[in-house]
């Protein structure tokens, strides 16, 4: 095709991710769940448009609608004075609003509710985050080849949009705000340079537009903006003459600022009409502590470390190496505002940025691009082993990072408390543990607020076990005795069998009161799939929990083992512990412990 002719790689590689993200949106549709798209950050990024579109009600006043009980709430703060306000700038609803304006005019005609929040809008803003990604990928790729081949460009971006945490945020938290600055910087970038090399108005008008709105989005984006006297400086001399471009074009660095205001202006306002002054810190009790900043913990941390869940980026960082000896003019940008801004977001108190992968970095990919490629383009000008290698390690990292993503999806890595036990107990595991939640520990928020790392670590107490090794029949429950067998142990003279047509077996009360959770484990032989420990309970509330995990193996025995955890408000009364044998097959089974444990979270300030 005529079309691939020309940096055929670079856009194959666009329409790979491309179909990659419509695979996977399209695969899970989650817009058909109410409660997810528009959730967490994205209810207070989103809020401005039904209120205003549709309630019109800024001050939130309507109880009825901004209720955190009502499944369609908006996300909103309020101050010790009762004034209610949304606390994120409203950058990500400008670059939503076309979307929702779609989606408001086709509601009722596709016989939805035109509320903000029914299906047409959880559709419209997750095609919003293709159309981003579209216009990320196309003026980053533009960006890139001005400076590299096409071969190391498409590698460069296949890592970056298919081998980190951004994939996540074009198919699972795909309207959060992160994909939506990737595409601003990118296009802002691009301008910058074209600009700089040939001033024109247009450049000049995108350049203020984009900087003012990835600005509005995420103010600390507003360091990229040294990208227009730093971009392509490799001496005082060429500093001094890009500061008499901006002298001789002085008419188009007005106008930057001008559209760079515009902006900000929607912001302006909207403080003014809650708080009567145009400027105001909606952050309340949130800080930057710059004399503690988290800089190991944001790329290496267990809790969220960048480079822990996105280690193709460590190309990124070596590529810093390359940068001076291949492109020399991109050092005076990129370096200096790559480490100011790692060092600001390591200062936020939240450092590790509740999310996939600490999302913080996300917005400085297309500045880390450009390491990245010098990275890339280094190692595949090397001898044939070492190219080999590198391919080598790029597609099992692609992989790697895939199946993290889907690991975030299936709560095998969690949003906010990894620990380390945690992370190694879910290495190359799709679905979580047994035991995963009990491994987490979770941030103390006001403590981490106030610029201290408290932690709530879970210390595991046994209050009692029962241990059955089915060596006579007063070592095991009644309702077990006619299964006991001498001839079949694992270890000993007894074990139960199990015949083919037999359900369930065992069915005893197993003692709930003052313990967290029933942990139980079970020695099977030749362990068929659909074998379950179960614990459960219908009266006054319904609980039930099953599990069939093999935690380990002993040549044809299996150890499957259950963590169940005993809701608050069960505490006093007692449960019942079943087998269930959901195929009805027959087995033979050893050593049955029923251990129940009590947890206590215990401060540790790290």
């Amino acid at each position: 095709m005529k079309w691939f002719k020309r940096n055929g790689l670079t856009k194959a590689t666009g329409l790979l991710v491309l179909a990659a993200i419509m695979f996977t949106q399209f695969s899970q549709k989650r817009w058909n769940d109410e409660v997810d798209i528009i959730n967490s950050d994205v209810r207070s990024y989103y809020a401005y448009l039904p209120a205003l579109f549709i309630h019109q009600d800024l001050k939130l006043e309507d109880k009825s609608v901004y209720t955190d009980a009502h499944a369609h709430s908006m996300w909103h703060s309020e101050d010790k004075d009762g004034t209610r306000y949304i606390k994120y700038t409203c950058g990500m609803a400008m670059l939503y609003s076309p979307f929702f304006g779609v989606a408001h005019l086709l509601a009722e005609p596709l016989g939805a509710p035109a509320d903000g929040f029914s299906y047409p809008y959880r559709f419209a803003l997750a095609m919003s985050s293709i159309v981003y990604f579209i216009i990320g990928f196309i003026f980053l790729s533009k960006l890139l080849l001005r400076y590299f081949n096409d071969r190391v460009v498409s590698i460069t971006l296949l890592i970056l949009f298919a081998g980190t945490n951004a994939f996540h945020y074009y198919t699972g938290n795909m309207a959060y705000s992160h994909g939506y600055s990737l595409a601003l910087v990118a296009v802002f970038l691009y301008c910058s340079v074209q600009w700089i090399n040939q001033p024109k108005l247009k450049w000049a008008i995108w350049i203020g537009i984009t900087a003012g709105l990835f600005t509005l989005i995420r103010p600390v984006d507003v360091l990229f903006i040294l990208a227009l006297p730093l971009f392509g400086i490799s001496s005082f001399q060429s500093l001094k003459n890009r500061f008499v471009l901006f002298w001789k074009k002085r008419w188009h660095v007005l106008l930057m600022l001008v559209f760079f205001f515009l902006m900000l202006t929607p912001q302006f306002m909207y403080f003014k009409y809650i708080w009567g002054s145009y400027i105001h810190y909606s952050y309340t009790g949130e800080a930057f502590y710059f004399g503690s900043p988290h800089l190991l913990d944001s790329l290496f941390s267990y809790r969220n470390g960048w480079l822990l869940y996105s280690p193709l980026m460590l190309f990124s960082v070596i590529g810093l190496i390359f940068l001076r000896r291949q492109k020399e003019h991109f050092a005076a940008f990129v370096i200096p505002v790559g480490l100011i801004y790692f060092y600001v977001i390591s200062s936020w108190w939240c450092w590790w940025y509740v999310g996939f992968g600490n999302r913080a970095f996300i917005n400085l990919y297309p500045i880390l691009a450009i390491p990245l490629a010098c990275a890339v383009h280094y190692l595949l000008s090397r001898k044939a082993f070492l190219k080999i290698a590198f391919s080598i390690i790029v597609f099992v990292g692609i992989l790697f990072s895939m199946f993290n993503t889907r690991q975030f999806v299936t709560g095998a890595i969690h949003y906010t408390a990894m620990s380390e036990a945690a992370y190694w107990d879910s290495f190359l595991r799709e679905k979580p543990s047994q035991l995963f939640q009990s491994l987490l520990n979770f941030p103390v928020g006001d403590e981490q607020a106030m610029g201290r790392d408290v932690i709530l670590e879970p210390i595991r107490t046994s209050v009692y076990r029962s241990y059955y090794h089915f060596e006579d029949l007063q070592s095991c429950d009644s309702t077990m005795r006619p299964f006991v067998q001498f001839d079949l142990s694992r270890n000993g003279k007894g074990a139960i069998r199990v015949e083919e047509g037999t359900e369930f077996m065992g069915k005893m009360p197993v003692n709930v009161k003052d313990v967290s959770a029933i942990y139980a484990t079970a020695w099977i032989k030749d362990l068929p799939e659909d074998v379950f420990l179960t614990l459960s309970k219908t009266e006054p509330v319904f609980y039930y929990h099953a599990a069939s995990e093999a935690v380990e193996q002993s040549g044809a025995w299996s150890k499957v083992h259950m963590l169940a955890w005993v809701p608050v408000g069960f505490q006093s009364d007692s449960m019942e512990f079943v087998i269930w044998n959901l195929g009805k097959h027959g087995f033979i089974m050893d050593d049955l412990t029923i251990e129940g444990v009590h947890f206590a979270y215990e401060w540790k300030e790290r």
